[in-house]
């Protein structure tokens, strides 16, 4: 018999910046508790409980514990829930927030997934980067409750046990962005209607081209020749690439004597990326969307993916690179997560101050050993079988203080905070750069590659 693993939501506070409780705000015809109990349902999770505290919440099929100490904070919450759950016969409880309704269910049970496979604290990643949701093993609950205290959640039991996180990668499920403000509400919003979110977010990487390309890490070379020799490829055999950028990955690849036909969304991107591919003419770059590009000729022998799958459409993401595929060819995705080692400079530990102000849920990156192999998710098996999974060494790339704000600039988050927070953001980082005496910084990344065979 399956152990239990029960759902939790947070869903207690008054959202005092926001002007009402957070539970009962209304999106897309639904409040956010009904959203959250819903993710946390389709993504497996049974029974469900909703912890209550600034107003009333009644839904159907779930257990509801109400915290007299809302007013303290998440982590009474937290302490509240779990407390409850010890007298049902759940194992394991998936703990979600009400006030993040991009969080989808998929990541939900992957959480599950990852427990049913051995993890005992499995946390969602979004890009590498911990967030929520979070799953905790029942033996471990005792010690989240003795440590979550104010509005941290089970933040210091992660940070105090992070020997124990699995980091479970669900970028391409949903995103974690928290409503806080009538304007986040307002920008959610419009996340959450008809995927516009990802959609504007994708596009943004266009509007600083140059920085783009000077800032973002390239996968270590061990990585393209391993993707190689496991998809079996030969020189001039047919490659197509989703997204290219300015061709971290389509340089790599044609230098190793590959056709490539990548597909940029952005024009300013794609410009670069054919900029640095002169010396190859079998190396071509066509700006579209990769959900409207229709493909002439022959099918391909490859499909490849460098941090950029998850911007595509989900019912496509792996139905479409099927189709564009001959008979038993491969599909490699990768990509570099942030990490950080135990030894970093004082500016990364610092710098989480200003990520926690401006509203980034979550954990700062974990050390690189704490990352393990990814996989492809439940959703690819129609189309392809994995048939390899890799982990590489730590890679480090130094930044000028200028550089990693263009750097950060770049990246999705920042802009998802909207043109106003996104601004404050990096104004906070450019000051506490500054307090640091405006150093040169060492980033640290961990590379992946899966690669799975055509079914």
């Amino acid at each position: 018999m399956r152990t239990a693993v029960a759902g939790v939501l947070l869903a207690a506070g008054e959202g005092s910046r926001l002007g009402r409780p957070k539970a009962l705000v209304e999106l897309n015809g639904q409040t956010l508790a009904e959203r959250g109990v819903g993710v946390l349902r389709a993504g497996g999770a049974d029974p469900i409980l909703v912890v209550t505290g600034a107003a009333p919440v009644q839904l159907a099929g779930t257990l509801s514990v109400h915290n007299d100490d809302w007013r303290t904070g998440m982590g009474s919450s937290l302490r509240a829930a779990l407390r409850a759950l010890t007298s049902t016969d759940a194992e394991a409880a998936v703990v979600a927030l009400a006030d993040q309704p991009l969080i989808g269910p998929q990541a939900v049970a992957r959480l599950i997934d990852a427990y049913r496979g051995g993890a005992r604290v499995a946390v969602a990643a979004y890009e590498g980067q911990p967030r929520n949701p979070v799953l905790l093993a029942r033996e471990h609950w005792p010690e989240v409750i003795a440590l979550a205290a104010g509005d941290t959640g089970a933040r210091p039991f992660l940070r105090a046990r992070a020997d124990l996180v699995t980091l479970v990668e669900c970028g391409d499920t949903g995103r974690p962005d928290d409503i806080d403000t009538p304007a986040d509400l307002a920008r959610i919003t419009g996340f959450a209607s008809d995927d516009q979110g990802r959609h504007f977010l994708r596009a943004g990487f266009d509007r600083a081209a140059e920085d783009y390309q000077r800032t973002r890490p390239v996968c270590p070379p061990q990585l393209f020749d391993d993707l190689i020799e496991l998809a079996g490829l030969e020189p001039a055999d047919r490659v197509l690439e989703i997204g290219c950028g300015t061709g971290q990955a389509t340089v790599p690849l044609a230098e190793r004597g590959l056709a490539v036909t990548a597909v940029e969304l952005g024009a300013g991107l794609a410009a670069i990326a054919r900029r640095r591919l002169t010396a190859f003419p079998a190396a071509g770059v066509m700006t579209s969307a990769f959900e409207d590009w229709r493909p002439p000729g022959l099918p391909f022998d490859a499909v490849v993916a460098v941090s950029s799958l998850h911007w595509i459409d989900p019912q496509l993401r792996y139905a479409k690179p099927h189709e564009l595929l001959r008979p038993g060819g491969a599909m490699a995705v990768a990509g570099c997560m942030w990490a950080r080692p135990a030894d970093a400079e004082p500016f990364w530990r610092d710098v989480q101050e200003d990520y926690c102000a401006a509203g980034f849920a979550g954990t700062p990156p974990p050390r690189p050993d704490q990352i393990g192999l990814r996989h492809f998710p439940p959703e690819a098996g129609p189309y392809f079988d994995e048939v390899a999974s890799l982990r590489y060494p730590a890679l480090q790339m130094r930044y000028t203080a200028g550089d990693y704000l263009a750097q950060l600039a770049t990246q999705s988050g920042t802009r998802a905070l909207g043109e106003v927070r996104g601004a404050e953001f990096l104004a906070a980082v450019r000051r506490r750069l500054e307090s640091h005496g405006w150093p040169e910084l060492t980033a640290t990344f961990v590379a992946f590659l899966i690669v799975g065979r055509r079914t």
